[in-house]
């Protein structure tokens, strides 16, 4: 709560550790023959000189110069020792992933100062609402220092934002840590929590801007969160340096999508989507997405960061839901969750893993198109078949039951079930199969030769 104290810490000197509401400035500068030399600052926002201890100020401010350019800092450092301000961040941060900080002791942080420009309208709040005055004066210590540094720049991006609109270096602003974030598979919506983002570069795509973010999911048994991470290249997105709509972005801030009702729906979907865990057969009709991995029939060094992809198509027909079976198949696509006893429905994908049935792939379904298989109850009544013969192979295909680990094949001999139906075209072989599937309620997959001769490694 705002005006709690915390346990002052004694230096050497005698002084409280970050006790003096100051700055201490310090500037780096290179000499002409290479060697750097440190600079004591009075004013922090000038270039005059004195020496002090470092630890008994509340900010020290580090920058560094170049060379070829003295006028601007290449970089500046921030370094807090004040323990009003720890104790501030402490209750109005709480954690942050770019700095490695329980704010219990102090940190460094670097410009573009990103904890503050996300926390700048909190740590105001906060700033006027303490009733400790040597807490507000150390806060506003630290806003003069933010309103010097990063103040116009903010302004101009707070601006830009207004406008609906940000560049590719400045998207790290609108994605702060622990913000519920918008995204959308096969064109539905998905909720997820930002975790943090990244900018890196390649030699091969150019510079791209990475969201790292957590969602609800299962491993077919048990439900937890796991990680989830969106790649945006700045060739295809942002143009350059031109801006880019934000919402117009493959992932951007749930409060840009104006709709109330959001929250409600994407709850019951996902609620939906964890009931349907573990094997199951289930109708499905609408777009699909199924899984193409590079062909492992030759090898090329490119081929090494090559990741599968999910390409589009239409399914209609039946279904195998089965997540778990998924994960063995396809060691890259493990989801890895971590059981979490907050993990919420709210956050579960728009889309459940199960294998088609006609295309004979691991494929993406869309959780609001799955729908309960309307078994033929008469299906069998309607086989034609000598009754002996109809007798034994009902006995056989309800009294087999599917065997926990099938690729055990030591452990599995003599429990497979195989039958071979013959005669001539039109004597009811398929349709023995079929109406076997219909009565027990399971999944029937149709294989001709053709279909057998795939891709291996």
């Amino acid at each position: 709560m705002p005006g709690d104290h915390t346990t002052p810490v004694s230096t050497s000197t005698g002084r409280q550790l970050g006790s003096r509401c100051e700055f201490k400035t310090y500037h780096t500068i290179p000499n002409k023959d290479g060697r750097l030399r440190v600079k004591s600052i009075v004013d922090p926002f000038e270039n005059e000189a004195r020496v002090s201890a470092d630890s008994t100020y509340a900010l020290v401010i580090s920058r560094e110069f170049t060379v070829e350019d003295q006028s601007a800092p290449k970089s500046v450092t921030l370094k807090i020792n004040s323990p009003q301000l720890l104790q501030t961040f402490q209750h109005v941060v709480g954690s942050y992933p770019a700095v490695p900080s329980d704010f219990k002791s102090p940190f460094e942080i670097r410009n573009p100062f990103q904890m503050l420009v996300h926390y700048w309208e909190e740590l105001d709040a906060y700033r006027q609402e303490t009733t400790d005055n040597e807490t507000r004066m150390h806060l506003n210590l630290l806003f003069q220092f933010m309103d010097n540094e990063i103040g116009p720049e903010r302004t101009k991006l707070l601006n830009m934002i207004s406008q609906g609109q940000i560049t590719y270096l400045a998207a790290w602003v609108i994605f702060r840590p622990g913000d519920v974030l918008y995204t959308t598979v096969m064109g539905k919506g998905w909720l997820l929590r930002c975790s943090k983002t990244v900018y890196e570069e390649s030699t091969s795509i150019g510079p791209y801007f990475e969201v790292h973010c957590t969602y609800t999911d299962h491993d077919g048994k048990d439900v937890g969160v796991a990680a989830h991470k969106i790649t945006m290249r700045q060739k295809r997105v942002f143009g350059a340096e031109n801006p880019a709509t934000i919402t117009g972005l493959e992932i951007f801030p749930r409060k840009y999508i104006h709709d109330d009702a959001l929250e409600e729906e994407f709850k019951k979907r996902g609620e939906r989507y964890l009931d349907l865990r573990g094997c199951s057969v289930q109708a499905y009709d609408g777009l699909a997405q199924y899984l193409k991995e590079p062909p492992w029939s030759w090898w090329d060094y490119d081929m090494a960061t090559a990741e599968p992809i999910w390409l589009p198509y239409t399914e209609t027909g039946r279904v195998v839901l089965d997540k778990a079976t998924f994960e063995e198949d396809n060691a890259s696509k493990i989801t890895g969750i971590t059981q979490d006893a907050s993990a919420d429905a709210l956050f579960c994908p728009p889309f459940a893993i199960g294998y088609s049935l006609a295309k004979k792939e691991w494929c993406r379904f869309l959780v609001q198109n799955l729908r309960p298989v309307p078994w033929k109850a008469d299906a069998w009544d309607k086989l034609i078949l000598e009754e002996e013969q109809k007798d034994v192979l009902q006995a056989l295909v309800t009294s087999h039951s599917y065997p926990e680990n099938v690729r055990d094949q030591p452990e599995q001999k003599g429990k497979g079930l195989v039958i071979l139906l013959h005669g001539s075209p039109g004597s009811g072989k398929t349709l023995s199969a079929e109406s076997s599937a219909e009565l027990t309620h399971r999944a029937l997959i149709s294989a001709s030769m053709a279909s057998l001769d795939t891709e291996s490694m």
